[in-house]
């Protein structure tokens, strides 16, 4: 079931043409230590722009390293959070590279600041990579930003925030 991004773009944009992807953009999941089927998954199918879905937006996967390093998410990206894709209000969703589980990035607080800790503005998600986008293909009230997913599911203190 992990080819499920790949299916939803193809469902949401019937006329876009696919392109190939670069080895590159495998070589840098890998290298972070992305698991072989979420590649598998991010890689079955690549396009030149953002796809849209009809509430979230999929990045495009020869783009990942170019978006993850560039200074507004490098704070995430630096932390082990990979962003692979956006809700309906600009939130980015990213993959947590250490527990696996996907997550909403506040994207109202993403500028830096003094005292600035940016898990402080990321909202874990219950579900794995496969789980989020089950949910997404499958569940119309299936939250599209960072404040539907905190009204769903919470926001827990970060205890254990990454130092």
């Amino acid at each position: 079931m992990l080819v499920v991004i790949a299916q939803l773009i193809i469902a949401n944009n019937p006329s876009v043409k696919p392109i190939d992807v670069d080895a590159s953009a495998i070589n840098f999941l890998a290298g972070i230590g992305v698991p072989a089927p979420i590649i598998d998954s991010l890689t079955q199918v690549a396009f030149a722009d953002w796809m849209s879905l009809p509430h979230h937006f999929i990045a495009p996967v020869n783009q990942l390293e170019a978006l993850n390093t560039e200074e507004l998410y490098r704070p995430w990206f630096d932390r082990r959070y990979l962003t692979v894709a956006g809700g309906l209000n600009g939130d980015p969703i990213a993959l947590d590279l250490e527990s696996l589980l996907m997550c909403f990035i506040f994207h109202d607080e993403m500028h830096p600041r003094e005292n600035f800790l940016p898990d402080d503005f990321v909202l874990h998600t219950p579900h794995s990579y496969t789980d989020f986008w089950t949910g997404v293909a499958n569940e119309p009230d299936f939250p599209v930003d960072a404040y539907d997913a905190e009204e769903r599911w919470g926001r827990p203190p970060r205890a254990n925030a990454r130092g």
